[in-house]
């Protein structure tokens, strides 16, 4: 913006007559070219990166870590659990948070929320406590109880209708 269209605006906006000396400065101040003035290192250095005495804030994406950045430091997150009843528990990360996991564990603390759990994850879990002679006895009464119920289904039927049940079963992707 030239001087004297500075001193037009102000005079005819704010009824305000400035000398030449503040129109000068005040157009210096306000120059809107949209650039700030180029720093020397700007001429050999084109990433343009931020120094601590420059007033410009800058953002833009940099696939270059800042300067202050420790690159090889590794932080574990905190690792949350629920409680069957849904309360979520933080273990904070630390010597003894091992020992903390697996005590949380022993009194029913899940690493899934409990909304987020399946039947079958419950199924799972309960097996998973038991000894290898007691899933076997569990998986032996699943199996007689299917029978049994099977057999009841089948008592009303008739000779015919039962043959046809008592076909050899298919396997898929052959045909018969």
């Amino acid at each position: 913006m030239n001087i004297q269209a500075l001193h037009a605006l102000f005079q005819n906006k704010f009824g305000v007559t400035l000398s030449q000396q503040e129109l000068q400065e005040l157009a210096t101040v306000s120059d809107t070219t949209g650039r700030s003035p180029l720093r020397p290192r700007q001429l050999t250095d084109l990433r343009l990166l931020p120094r601590a005495d420059d007033p410009r804030p800058t953002f833009f994406a940099t696939a270059e870590a800042p300067r202050d950045w420790d690159t090889t430091a590794q932080h574990e997150y905190p690792k949350l659990m629920w409680s069957p009843q849904g309360t979520e528990v933080t273990i904070p990360p630390g010597k003894d948070a091992d020992t903390h996991e697996r005590d949380l564990e022993a009194q029913g603390y899940l690493h899934q929320p409990p909304a987020d759990q399946s039947p079958l994850d419950a199924v799972a879990r309960e097996m998973a406590q038991l000894s290898e002679d007691d899933r076997k006895l569990v998986l032996e009464m699943q199996r007689n109880a299917r029978l049994a119920r099977l057999e009841e289904h089948m008592k009303g039927l008739t000779d015919q209708e039962l043959a046809s049940v008592m076909q050899p079963a298919v396997k898929k992707g052959k045909i018969a």
